[in-house]
């Protein structure tokens, strides 16, 4: 299904349950992705301030982002990838966010962005099989950018 390896993934979620179902996911389903995984908005944040100390090869291919976090939006997270993106002078990455209900500040958001999609929270492997398929369109996409 995937015919090449889309690299490392930077996950927010903060339901556990949802990352080891993402990850299994990914698994069964032979998705080449390799995860960092966060919880929460502010340990996102605490590394997306260090990617000034990465080189690009070391960034995240693609970020999915959980549109509600326990202690912040999604969309918060997104800001802040942007920005850091910004200051290194690269392009705005692939964001793929994931909802149980779409919120408005998110759909503007994803309207503005050529690379970001909205998915739904899958409850199948064919949910999830979708959500892999437009990841890896993203980053596929995103690569040939550069």
């Amino acid at each position: 299904m995937f015919n090449e390896p889309v690299g490392c993934a930077f996950l927010v979620e903060d339901n556990p349950d949802d990352i080891a179902i993402f990850e299994y996911a990914a698994r069964k389903l032979e998705f080449p992705i390799t995860l960092r995984k966060h919880m929460t908005g502010t340990s996102a944040l605490a590394e997306i301030l260090d990617f000034s100390n990465r080189t690009e090869a070391q960034l995240p291919a693609i970020f999915i982002l959980d549109v509600s976090l326990s202690d912040m939006q999604g969309d918060a997270v997104f800001d802040q990838i942007s920005a850091a993106y910004g200051t290194l002078d690269l392009p705005q990455p692939p964001v793929v966010f994931l909802t149980s209900a779409e919120t408005p500040a998110v759909v503007g958001r994803v309207a503005q962005t050529e690379n970001a999609r909205i998915c739904r929270k899958p409850t199948s492997l064919e949910g999830y099989a979708d959500i892999f398929r437009e990841m890896f369109s993203l980053t596929t996409a995103s690569s040939a950018i550069h």
